[in-house]
């Protein structure tokens, strides 16, 4: 069909092919035909592999394999016009205001000048709207020279980092950067030298270095014009983030408020988002979960209005989320949005979906699913031997390790940790706060009640006077069953109280239910008390029920240490005694109980359905019944005996 054509038809398609979509505007540019619309319809009239991609038929593209077929055709027959034709189409698309098809198109170009073109005059409008792979690919196919000699590339390539959680490399980028740059002597201006400042800033408070990355914000600040926005921008985030380090929350949001409303005023779309999901940050340590949500709900419209989903900060976005409804004890709805932030990271470092994996864990904790639970915390372990993650990532590891050793009384692990552990030397935000707890679980797991209750009772006062609402109960909930193990009753009491009444204003219950088996004792006796408050009363109520059907759905998945309180139980059948079921049978009783079929049960434990099919036979052959109800009565008398 091709040799049909006139010789002019064939040139023309020829040069059409540099585009991989295309319009009579683009095609003119790039042809310099003033026919191109004409061209077009008749081409696509007569059906010549030229398909329509919109309802109005202005934009266009080749069938795969005729696209395909032109451009080896073009390279064969026109060579000579290769270079002139990238350009053209790169000026094209620069003209019509698409930068990110111009880099694409500059990236198939053998003069790699076209794409360092693209990138100095357009690569921060792509990284404000969320082209990160593209340009992280641009850059790599530069020569050190060329990257080396453009200071504005140097700092494009560090914050490419740094967008895609790559923390560790930032500071390694830009001295390399900085060091390159020297052997070429290239110096730079003020403010080049402000806009390096304003990410080394982002560096030191990455690093926790918080005094560090206030001086380097001021310095920016003294070094940038009032035009140059971004940095700015960049500078007053970090600000506002070494106030939240310290704990200065009052501080800390509005200086995230106007850098959300600078980043909107000058599209700076991925830094408005990142502001947004500080504020959450903050709103929830005030012990204001509900209000984080609102704002994470702005974030998420934020990222579909400019089409976000596949920027790494998306998936901070779920996992916050995530991480706050956990603490609202909406379990179901947490471990999908970890799921869904795990897709999101599918496309980038598998080290940066620690996160998830954590959140993961601690759902199934809190189900009491400790099987599963230790499943992702091995997952999470083999994640934080490829690469070393700043504290906030690691003390949550470490408190849902913690949380599993406790609830499975491995003392001997607890102990080891505790060998090891780091001690912050400050307790002035969430994720120092957590790490000091990690602390005193372990030596609440290990006996040493009176080291947890030294280190509890200072956090909880460190937590009152910076208002750390949220870290303020749930200090005050371990704190209360590090009491009540202790034997120190009516101190346990009045701890909880005081935990139970800031829970009806947050809305935070989970960290009851991580240390039901000492908290349950504490509610009981508080529930018959007569001077407790209504309020205080109806959440004492709403946990005690609440708990008593987790117990119950834990039947889902028996652990060994539920087998065991089962074997003790007086209610255990004389022939169960006599013919003792394996685990795999406990747990398989355990799923019949809730409800499971056996196709149910095949998937949930991941065996074959004929494998399920023995274990059931053999199991109502041990406890010598006929049929599921009869395994259900059985086990419903049996939770029930070991509950109450």
């Amino acid at each position: 069909m091709f040799d049909l054509l006139d010789e002019e038809s064939r040139e023309f398609l020829m040069q059409c092919s540099v585009l991989d979509r295309f319009n009579p505007e683009i095609v003119s540019m790039v042809t310099g035909r003033d026919d191109a619309l004409a061209r077009l319809t008749n081409f696509n009239r007569h059906g010549l592999f030229i398909n329509a991609v919109d309802a109005d038929e202005q934009w266009y593209r080749f069938h795969n394999l005729f696209g395909e077929f032109l451009s080896h055709q073009r390279q064969r027959l026109i060579p000579g016009m290769e270079d002139a034709l990238r350009e053209r189409a790169v000026n094209a698309w620069l003209t019509t205001n698409n930068p990110k098809q111009a880099l694409a198109c500059a990236m198939e170009a053998k003069d790699t000048a076209l794409r360092v073109k693209v990138l100095l005059n357009h690569g921060w409008y792509l990284f404000n709207h969320g082209n990160i792979r593209l340009l992280s690919a641009a850059l790599k196919t530069l020569s050190d020279d060329e990257l080396y000699s453009q200071p504005p590339l140097v700092l494009l390539r560090a914050w490419l980092a740094q967008a895609q959680h790559q923390y560790n490399e930032v500071g390694e980028l830009l001295e390399q950067g900085m060091q390159e740059m020297a052997a070429r002597d290239i110096t730079l201006k003020s403010t080049e030298q402000g806009e390096f400042d304003a990410l080394l800033a982002q560096v030191a408070i990455n690093q926790n270095h918080a005094e560090r990355a206030l001086e380097l914000s001021e310095r920016a600040f003294e070094q940038l014009p009032s035009n140059t926005f971004h940095s700015r921008i960049v500078a007053t985030s970090v600000v506002g983030e070494v106030h939240h380090c310290l704990g200065q929350l009052s501080r800390a949001l509005p200086l995230m408020q106007q850098t959300e409303k600078l980043a909107r005023q000058h599209e700076v779309y991925h830094q408005a988002l990142w502001a947004l999901l500080q504020q959450c940050e903050i709103d929830t340590a005030r012990g204001a979960p509900h209000s984080g949500l609102e704002i994470l709900d702005k974030a998420e419209t934020l990222v579909k209005q400019y089409h976000l989903e596949q920027v790494p900060m998306h998936e901070f976005m779920l996992r916050l989320r995530a991480q706050v409804l956990w603490g609202l004890n909406r379990l179901d709805e947490a471990e999908a949005l970890a799921n869904q932030s795990l897709d999101v990271m599918s496309y980038y470092d598998t080290t940066r979906s620690l996160p998830a994996y954590t959140t993961l864990a601690k759902v199934f904790l809190a189900r009491g699913e400790l099987d599963k639970a230790e499943r992702h915390l091995d997952q999470c372990e083999k994640l934080l031997e490829q690469e070393e993650c700043h504290l906030d990532w690691r003390a949550n590891v470490y408190m849902a390790q913690l949380v599993l050793w406790q609830m499975r009384e491995e003392q001997d692990r607890a102990a080891l940790w505790l060998k090891t552990a780091e001690t912050p030397a400050t307790a002035t935000n969430h994720f120092l706060q957590l790490q000091h707890r990690n602390l005193a679980r372990a030596h609440f797991i290990c006996g040493n009640y009176d080291e947890a209750q030294a280190i509890l009772t200072h956090i909880l006062q460190v937590s009152r006077e910076l208002e750390l609402i949220a870290d303020m109960q749930r200090n005050l909930t371990l704190l209360s069953a590090v009491l009540e193990k202790s034997g120190q009753q009516e101190d346990a009491e009045v701890i909880l109280t005081e935990a139970i009444n800031l829970s009806t204003s947050t809305g935070m219950t989970v960290c009851f239910y991580l240390d039901r088996v000492y908290l349950q004792p504490v509610l009981n006796r508080l529930s018959r008390q007569s001077n407790v408050d209504q309020l205080v009363r109806h959440q004492i109520r709403t946990l005690l029920e609440s708990m008593h059907q987790n117990n119950l759905s834990r039947a889902v998945h028996f652990d060994e240490t539920l087998v065991e309180k089962l074997l003790a139980s007086d209610s255990l059948p004389e022939a169960v005694r006599t013919s003792p079921l394996t685990l795999r049978e406990w747990q398989v009783l355990g799923l019949i109980y809730s409800g499971f079929s056996n196709d149910q049960i095949s998937s949930e434990l991941d065996v074959a359905p004929t494998t399920i099919k023995t274990h059931i036979r053999n199991l109502y052959q041990k406890m010598q019944i006929a049929n599921r109800e009869q395994a259900i009565a059985i086990a419903d008398r049996l939770i029930k005996a070991i509950h109450f």
